[in-house]
């Protein structure tokens, strides 16, 4: 069963949190949405939700676990064979290492 509106009511809200500087509270939307996806076991969504993460880790200098984030998310497209997002996903390896 796909968790849709809600799912995608916590990633947005994660990303706003993001762009205005409140980056607990998002993290805290993207955990729930990755959490959702991750139990219905949609890998493409749950690579979405490690990236956003990701690249809030890096804005707060949490560079550990950003790359954390960011490869779980390479290894779900490089598992997928998605070109475009195994490029994105190694450009931002690349900027936080």
């Amino acid at each position: 069963m796909d968790p849709g509106g809600q799912a995608y009511a916590q990633f947005y809200f994660g990303v706003i949190a993001r762009h205005r500087g409140q980056y607990t509270t998002a993290l805290d939307h993207l955990q729930k949405f990755v959490h959702d996806y991750t139990t219905v076991g949609d890998c493409t969504k749950v690579a979405h939700g490690l990236f956003q993460s990701g690249s809030i880790h890096h804005s707060i200098g949490s560079y550990e676990q950003s790359l954390k984030a960011l490869n779980r998310a390479l290894r779900v497209h490089e598992y997928e064979n998605d070109q475009s997002s195994i490029n994105f996903a190694h450009n931002s390896i690349g900027a936080v290492l």
